[in-house]
Formats: structure tokens, C-alpha cells, sequence
């Protein structure tokens, strides 16, 4: 199973939150939106411009772009989309987009001046998104390996989490007789991202998914915008190199080393799955015990 989100952080709440003084409002409403354009040149004549024409042209159908800007992107969106919605909640942005959109824009375009979290469509309203910053690909074991906290965090950009075979809502096979490796969960992201169409990708790998990412990133450089590895081993699969870290041998032998529960009654198995993530949590975020304070955290904290 897939998820794909396009994600902008919540709104600052008004009460106690520090307000821009006049000269952020001046600039941000003003200056920044006629210098942007040229800011930009150097970066466009030197490359950025055909990074845009790459991503822009393979959008089709009905296309959503988040944090147009001024609407550089405009000049390389085909004639015959079904319909291209723009939105820029910056002001200053949005109004010399709207100026653009009505010189060089597709038939059916619309700015809109709000921000991603505010738009008024369904999931599935879009057969394209086209964001300001590369899209991101979350690897761990399933979607729940993610929280969504963290991927509405990732502010402005497309973002896509997905269960491995075997797990959350994927397809299973026999425990016993897999059919497939490492090098297949490789391939399976591979084609994730041809299948979605996003072109190089911020990929972030998480445990086993860690060794998905750096696979991906070898075999696939072409996919790979940046790589990201969280809580996982160097180098899988192979030897590690001696100038990276490998996993920490006593918590190998905590997680591993412990008898397996029975995986035929509840009790046992949550008792198994809190001890490994007790282990996990480390000793400044411990997972504590019925009636017992976390380790190394002090109860007052917070407060």
C-alpha cells in the first residue's frame, strides 16, 4: 500500500507567537517577489531551467503545482492539460503568478492563495503534482514506520511512504518460502517512484529500509536527489567498511539474543515487541515499565 501526501506545516497559532515586524512584511510582500525572478538567473541559465522543463513537461492531465513562486514553471507545462491549479499563499508571489498566468499560462489555469493544507479537493482530484522541491520517498517496513507528524513536517514537498511486501498492507507470501531478496525491495522502490513519476527523489531509509535506500541510491543515481539513512547498518549487504559505524554489538545481542515469544498468544508477543523497542528507545527515552518512570528521564520534565 501506498501513501502519498503533499504536505505544508500547520499555521502558527496567533496567541504567542512572534509576529513579523514591518520590514519582514515589506520585503516578503514586496521586494522579495521582484527580486526573485532575477535571483534566479544565474541559477536557471546554469541548469535550473532545464530541471524545471524535465519535471514540468511529463505533467498530464489535471496538474496541481504547490508553491508556484512568480510561475517560472508556467513556459513548460503542455497546451493540452485537462487543467493546471497553481497556489502561492505569499501575496506578493501570488500576484505577479496571476499577472504571469494570464500571459503564458495553459487554458484552464487558476491561481489559488493558500497553502497546502487549506485546498478544498479530495484525494485523487489531481493526476499530477508538481511541487517546488524535489519529492520525498520514505523507506521503513510500512507506512507506520513514519509518523505523520514527521511528513507533514516536510513542508511543501510530495510525500510518499509505502509498506514492503509481507507487511502492513501488502501483499504476503509464505514466511517459509519467500520468493523474493533484497535486491527485489530495491526494485520494488525503483519502480514506485517510475510508476508515480517523480523523477530524482529525496529518499529517506529507515532500519531495513536503510538498506533499501543505499541499494537504490548505488544501482538507481538517476532517482536519488539526496540519501538520508536513520537507525540502520552501513554498506548492506557486504562486510562494513572500517571507517563506518556497524550496528552496536550489545544491543544486537539484547535485541536477538532473547528467547523467541509465542507467537500464538497476544500477551507474549507485545511483551517481546515492548522489550525490543525498550532496547531501541535508548537510555534518554525509555519505554517504562506499568507504575514505573522511563530511564534516564526525569519526571518532571515537560511540565
Amino acid at each position: 500500500m501506498t501513501d502519498q501526501i503533499s504536505a505544508q506545516p500547520e499555521p502558527a497559532a496567533a496567541t504567542g507567537t512572534a509576529q513579523p515586524g514591518r520590514l519582514t512584511k515589506v520585503w516578503g510582500t514586496r521586494c522579495g517577489p521582484i527580486l526573485y525572478d532575477p535571483f534566479l538567473r544565474l541559477a536557471e541559465r546554469r541548469g535550473m531551467a532545464e530541471l524545471r522543463r524535465g519535471i514540468v513537461t511529463r505533467a498530464y492531465g489535471r496538474v496541481l503545482e504547490l508553491g508556484a513562486g512568480t510561475g517560472l514553471n508556467l513556459q513548460y507545462y503542455r497546451a493540452g492539460l485537462d487543467g493546471l491549479t497553481l497556489t502561492e499563499p505569499e501575496p506578493g508571489m501570488a500576484k505577479r503568478l496571476e499577472r504571469r498566468t494570464t500571459r503564458s499560462a495553459p487554458p484552464n489555469s487558476r491561481v489559488l492563495r493558500v497553502p497546502a493544507e487549506q485546498l478544498p479537493f479530495a484525494d485523487g482530484s489531481f493526476d499530477a503534482v508538481v511541487a517546488a522541491d524535489p519529492p520525498v520517498l520514505l523507506v521503513g517496513v510500512t507506512m507506520l514506520s513514519w509518523p505523520d507528524e514527521l511528513c507533514a513536517a516536510l513542508a511543501g514537498r510530495y510525500v510518499v511512504r509505502y509498506d514492503l511486501r509481507d507487511a502492513g498492507q501488502s501483499t504476503f507470501v509464505d514466511p517459509d518460502a519467500p520468493a523474493y531478496d533484497l535486491r527485489d525491495l530495491v526494485t520494488d522502490a525503483s519502480e514506485l517512484l517510475m510508476a508515480l513519476d517523480l523523477g530524482r527523489t529525496h529518499v529517506a531509509g529507515v532500519g531495513v529500509g536503510g538498506f533499501i535506500a543505499q541499494l537504490l541510491a548505488l544501482d538507481r543515481p538517476d532517482q536519488v536527489a539526496s540519501l538520508t539513512l536513520v537507525s540502520t547498518r552501513p554498506v548492506a549487504p557486504g562486510p562494513v567498511d572500517p571507517d563506518l559505524p556497524d550496528h552496536a554489538a550489545e544491543m544486537m545481542e539484547q535485541l536477538f539474543g532473547r528467547p523467541a515469544p509465542d507467537w500464538t498468544d497476544r500477551d507474549s508477543v507485545v511483551d517481546y515487541m515492548t522489550g525490543s523497542a525498550r532496547v531501541m528507545s535508548g537510555s534518554s527515552a525509555g519505554i517504562p515499565r506499568a507504575g514505573m518512570p522511563s530511564p534516564g528521564l526525569d519526571p518532571s520534565a515537560g511540565r
